[in-house]
């Protein structure tokens, strides 16, 4: 048989053997009703029934949800792949691979020629359940092994073992198994003994489930979406690995709106925004944890006007995210009925985790953590805690943030917030004279302390704080029983108050304006240049020794290190070498000085071990000499200590009893 086409040299033959394997030539007979068209338009009822086609077939494979779960066992490795790795375009390698067909269904396969009518005697691509035939018949080849150290997804069997001695005897059943059955594998398509295995889009270990680099980047190198459609095949890409970005609904939102009924196809900034930042958020796709068997989950939901997001953990680590946006009629609901429809979203959605398992639910809408006792409840709500009741779960009370935004100073820099500074200082110092005076009472006393500060003059607004806030001077209690409170209370209160504020608002200009003039007066403008290099200022602790110095007699500077660039007006980044990774290196001008080139300048950084907060510790490394200083009245040890990196000449003299609680080990010889 030749397959007709374009004149070549080299025609594409079939073998007629090959041939007369897969297909036969005729076909059944068919029953065919004539009927008199003259007489009117035909009716179904009008044709006897032969056979009536049923409505359900028999034997098809249960429905499947888009996202099929990979249940192994924690801790599983290696992993591998055995035996089918067969590509479905490659009909030679399939050809030796399909079962026959039943006799009964053979005739269901005919098609029609120039040279007659054939029937398929093997399973051909491009029937409508060939697929769910070959996978249901891989099913019930390892029927008895699936879930145990078997997962088998149509031509891809995947092999799993806790241990290598495990895993050696889990292939050779598999590999028996394909041998009863007649089923091939090629070897060169097969992977053994593998640590990590590519499965179904995603990158399977025993740290996790992580996305496919080669299928991510697929989606980074995706160009900018022109039609609908090529906005309904980017997200339908994307959209496979939503699980593991958290709110993908919400940040697909404005991409989701190009796809409505009517909707005009305009490409503006919030749709750019979203199609990067899906792609930047699907190249930082975190690694998703393995649910652990017997352990209990923890889902957070969420809502919003816009859409239900939820997270599932477990033991702290993220298993999955889930997301979706409100369908329209959704948003008409009220605020309670949304946090609802979160949970209910989540117990679907992760149905095959959390059914007959104790998970624990949390929410931001107290109310719901009492719904189980609520009596009025709408037809809806009945039908969603009817599905809750299903599941062994707690609904907990999770508070949200409050809204509050904070206001971060410089890093490094206490001075920005000099206010708060200044008021601790004196608070500590207030404190400090109150235990030394009241002792183990001290607590009892502190409404003295509170009394006190509030009475104290403030020189800035020219009064104590309490006349500030209430425009009077506060009055102890004999005052008030003398006085009585009729005379402080009354409409003219409300103008002394506010003659009160413009008086302290012209003093604290006043003092602000006073106290800056001296400020300036040792300030000067420093500014770097990006490439210029400068040193480091570290902060060292007080009472610890460094380089055998103490206090002011330390090293306070590291470096030079080169500006890589200007962080607003006052900070700066610098280039840290590697030993310095862990420090934030962006710091404040106050802490850079300049450096001028002179190499006698530079201190080399691994004589000094700085640590993440800026400080550093030297190291004593021997005991060179010993001697007893005598006193009037009493005699004191010391000892000559050798510091690390350092020579015989910079050795210091330390009291030998501090050195001993310090370093004992330099003692025990």
């Amino acid at each position: 048989m030749v397959v007709q086409g374009e004149r070549s040299l080299s025609s594409n033959i079939i073998s007629a053997v090959l041939a007369r394997k897969m297909i036969c030539q005729g076909c059944d007979a068919y029953l065919a009703h004539i009927i008199n068209t003259r007489l009117g338009s035909p009716s179904l009822k009008d044709i006897p029934t032969v056979c009536d086609f049923p409505d359900d077939l028999p034997g098809l494979p249960p429905e499947r949800e888009i996202e099929f779960p990979i249940d192994l066992v924690p801790g599983t490795t290696p992993i591998s792949i055995a035996p089918y790795r067969m590509a479905p375009a490659e009909l030679k390698e399939l050809k030796s691979q399909l079962q026959e067909l039943l006799e009964k269904d053979v005739p269901k396969t005919a098609f029609r020629t120039r040279y007659g009518h054939y029937e398929f005697l093997v399973m051909p691509f491009g029937l409508t359940n060939a697929p769910a035939a070959f996978m249901d018949r891989m099913n019930r080849v390892f029927k008895h092994y699936l879930g145990q150290f078997v997962v088998v997804f149509i031509d891809d069997i995947l092999v799993y073992s806790k241990n290598r001695e495990d895993h050696d005897k889990h292939i050779r059943i598999v590999m028996q198994i394909l041998k009863e059955r007649q089923l091939y594998a090629k070897l060169s398509k097969c992977e053994f003994w593998l640590n990590e295995v590519a499965f179904l889009g995603h990158i399977v270990s025993s740290e996790g489930v992580k996305v496919d680099p080669s299928k991510i980047q697929a989606i980074i190198d995706w160009k900018l979406p022109k039609t609908p459609t090529e906005i309904r095949n980017f997200l339908g890409l994307a959209g496979y690995y939503r699980r593991f970005v958290k709110g993908f609904s919400i940040i697909a939102s404005p991409l989701t709106k190009l796809l409505g009924e009517n909707a005009k196809f305009v490409w503006d900034n919030k749709c750019q925004e979203s199609f990067e930042n899906l792609k930047s958020l699907l190249t930082q796709a975190p690694i998703l944890s393995l649910p652990a068997e017997g352990n209990d989950y923890v889902v957070y939901s969420d809502a919003s006007h816009r859409g239900l997001g939820c997270v599932l953990m477990q033991e702290g680590k993220v298993i999955a995210y889930a997301s979706r946006k409100l369908k329209s009629h959704e948003l008409n609901y009220p605020t309670h009925d949304h946090e609802l429809a979160a949970i209910v979203f989540a117990l679907k959605i992760w149905r095959h985790y959390l059914y007959r398992e104790k998970c624990h639910i949390f929410t931001d809408h107290k109310s719901l953590k009492y719904l189980g006792t609520q009596k009025e409840l709408n037809l809806r709500q009945h039908r969603w805690l009817e599905l809750i009741k299903d599941y062994d779960c707690t609904i907990d009370y999770h508070p949200e943030a409050l809204g509050s935004r904070l206001n971060f100073s410089t890093a490094f820099h206490p001075q920005t917030d000099g206010q708060s500074e200044s008021v601790i200082q004196i608070l500590e110092d207030m404190l400090r004279a109150c235990i030394i005076e009241f002792k183990g009472s001290w607590d009892k006393h502190l409404a003295l302390i509170e009394f006190a500060y509030n009475n104290s003059y403030q020189s800035s607004i020219d009064m104590p704080p309490y006349e500030a806030l209430y425009g009077r001077k506060y009055r102890t209690p004999l005052c008030w029983n003398v006085v009585g409170e009729r005379k402080f209370v009354g409409p003219e209160i409300v103008q002394q108050t506010e003659d009160k504020v413009k008086i302290i608002k012209d003093r604290l200009k006043i003092s602000s304006d006073r106290q800056k003039s001296y400020a300036d007066l040792k300030r000067r403008e420093i500014e770097h240049q990006v490439g210029d290099k400068v040193f480091l200022k570290v902060s060292p602790w007080k009472k610890i020794m460094r380089f055998g110095q103490k206090g002011k007699l330390s090293p306070r500077f590291i470096g030079p290190y080169e500006i890589l660039e200007r962080i607003g007006l006052i900070a700066y980044k610098l280039a840290l070498p590697p030993e310095l990774g862990k420090i934030h290196n962006v710091f404040h001008i106050y802490m850079l000085r300049k450096y001028r080139s002179d190499p006698s300048h530079g201190l080399p950084i691994e004589s000094i071990e700085v640590n993440p907060d800026l400080t550093y510790e030297e190291e004593p490394i021997q005991i060179l000499a010993r001697e007893i200083k005598e006193l009037r009245k009493k005699r004191i040890s010391l000892v000559k200590v050798l510091w690390r990196n350092h020579s015989d000449e910079e050795a210091t003299w330390e009291r030998e009893e501090d050195m001993r609680v310090q370093y004992p080990h330099l003692f025990r010889d």
